[in-house]
């Protein structure tokens, strides 16, 4: 973990000191992480009715209604994601500014620091690290799920609204999610590179 400092610095008031900022990420990544596990669990579900409506032996007066009710059921769930992510504040993009501000102000403190310790920093580098390395499995998550959301549509006319609002959502948090990992790596390369400094003196 990052030793913190003692008296607060005047930019962590702003930004917050960065394992708190990585804290936050890895808790925002859960969040979306359980939304779109449970969202998939009840598109794949919703898809295997479907599947069955489209199989079944017409009966009179059946089909249609049915149809119906899964529509209604699928939109609900859709517009359901869409409400619980698509809040503002808990936008990928707000904490990757939080996080790249709060590490670039440490480094360039840590890097005036005569007490720095490079195992501060290594710490920081492993933080950093571990959080991107989430990033891959999140995005192939979010990509199965939209090409799934997406390929429903033919099968379930009316709910092209629902369904562009919902994938919308997850192609755009795939979107900040590899703005994220690249603004990380490079991160972790600014703190490799003091790392190697403080290790040479």
């Amino acid at each position: 973990m990052v030793v913190k400092e003692a008296k607060i610095p005047e930019w962590a008031e702003v930004w917050g000191m960065p394992d708190d900022v990585l804290n936050k990420i890895s808790s925002q990544i859960d969040y979306f992480h359980t939304a779109t596990v449970n969202l998939g669990a009840q598109v794949h579900s919703i898809a295997t009715e479907t599947i069955d409506l489209l199989l079944a032996t017409p009966v009179p007066g059946d089909i249609d209604p049915r149809r119906h009710d899964i529509v209604v059921r699928y939109s609900s769930v859709l517009t359901q994601f869409s409400k619980v992510t698509q809040d503002p504040d808990r936008s990928f993009n707000h904490f990757w500014t939080e996080l790249e501000q709060s590490v670039s102000f440490y480094l360039l403190d840590a890097g005036h620091n005569d007490s720095t310790k490079p195992d501060e920093i290594s710490g920081l580098i492993g933080e950093i690290a571990c959080l991107r390395d989430r990033i891959p499995g999140l995005m192939a998550q979010i990509s199965n799920l939209s090409s799934a959301i997406e390929g429903s549509a033919g099968a379930l006319p009316g709910l092209e609204d629902a369904i562009a609002d919902a994938t919308g959502l997850l192609n755009r948090a795939s979107g900040e999610l590899n703005m994220g990992a690249a603004i990380m790596t490079r991160l972790i390369g600014t703190a490799e590179h003091l790392h190697k400094l403080l290790t040479e003196k």
